[in-house]
């Protein structure tokens, strides 16, 4: 029999992503140890916490590649039950294509366009369409172009901007920069700057 007061408290079901490590695209140094940090922090925090980690120093079924990305959104969004929180982290490059905001996985291919990223629109409509009490998306990623340092030249965009700022209530979408800003890493911190601080 499942104790009433546990399974009123509040729960949460994360996952985490952090990409160092590109097929097509510049690896970066530190958004695994970011994505771990993340994951270590919530542990500390929270008591009652389901989390998944998918990072490119993982067993196969964890690597951070488009399909396991996506099919662990569906299951924590599918899973998530009313008393539930939503928490997803993503460290790694994000960029546009045709104006729309990606992120990229590891398998990433420019060549494949959309095809081969994850639209942030289809995130949150995965996320809106749960029964989870809220959902919280956290993006360390520049947004208009995987280049070096996560985003030594690229500044968000101004679709990406909109993409995280028209969120429905119940919702929110923290970004590591705002418009036409960009997110570094910092060699001496061994992590991206805005995670150090998050």
């Amino acid at each position: 029999m499942t104790d009433p007061s546990v399974e009123g408290m509040l729960q949460i079901k994360a996952l985490i992503v952090g990409v160092n490590k590109y097929i097509a695209c510049e690896n970066l140094n530190y958004a695994v140890a970011d994505a771990s940090s993340v994951r270590d922090t919530l542990a500390q925090v929270y008591d009652k916490i389901q989390t998944i980690l998918l990072t490119d120093n993982s067993e196969a079924r964890y690597q951070p590649i488009r399909n396991n990305i996506l099919s662990n959104i569906k299951l924590i969004s599918e899973n998530a039950k009313p008393n539930e929180n939503i928490f997803f982290y993503f460290a790694g490059h994000g960029k546009d294509i045709d104006n729309e905001p990606v992120i990229l996985p590891s398998d990433y291919r420019d060549e494949l366009g959309t095809q081969a990223a994850i639209k942030i629109e289809d995130i949150k409509t995965s996320f809106v369409g749960s029964n989870a009490k809220f959902k919280l998306m956290i993006l360390d990623s520049c947004h208009s172009g995987a280049v070096p340092g996560r985003a030594e030249l690229g500044q968000m965009s101004r679709s990406m901007f909109k993409a995280i700022t028209e969120v429905p209530e119940g919702f929110a979408v923290v970004s590591a920069c705002g418009m036409n800003q960009v997110s570094y890493e910092d060699v001496t911190l061994k992590h991206g700057v805005f995670t150090h601080f998050l």
